[in-house]
């Protein structure tokens, strides 16, 4: 018998589009984004929308360090008056993936140094001060 693990039911307008999930995932995701310079001036029902997209993925470690990144969904054409839906499931089987990217444990490592060295720059040596958010503060004055 299979173990059971955690997934995502995604369906758009009812139509199921995916159960995206992995029995070996660290992330999971469903994400529904839009970005524009501007404001669509079109809104009307079954408008499509430039830069807005669906995306379901996940994230994969293996015991190497190694990392994946499989999708099921990456920018459908989604319009005006869409419905989408995600349903968390348990399941013992997910549907394909229909890309994965894949990094090395020396990629990931270039990734993470390649991070540190923006952090370093960004802040040096001093830690950044800390605002405080006390009550105290806010009723002393």
């Amino acid at each position: 018998m299979k173990k059971s693990f955690l997934a995502f039911e995604v369906s758009l307008n009812g139509e199921r589009l995916c159960v995206a999930g992995l029995p070996d995932a660290r992330v999971l995701t469903a994400v529904l984004s839009w970005s524009s310079r501007s404001q669509p001036t079109r809104l009307k029902k079954g408008t499509v929308l430039e830069g807005l997209y669906l995306h379901v993925g996940a994230l994969t470690e293996s015991r190497s360090g190694a990392r994946a990144h499989p999708n099921w969904v990456a920018h459908p054409k989604l319009k005006v008056g869409d419905i989408l839906s995600v349903r968390v499931i348990g399941t013992a089987a997910a549907d394909s993936t229909v890309s994965e990217h894949q990094l090395s444990p020396e990629e990931v490592r270039e990734q993470e140094y390649k991070r540190y060295l923006g952090l370093k720059r960004r802040f040096g040596r001093s830690r950044p001060k800390r605002r405080s958010h006390s009550r105290r503060s806010a009723r002393a004055g």
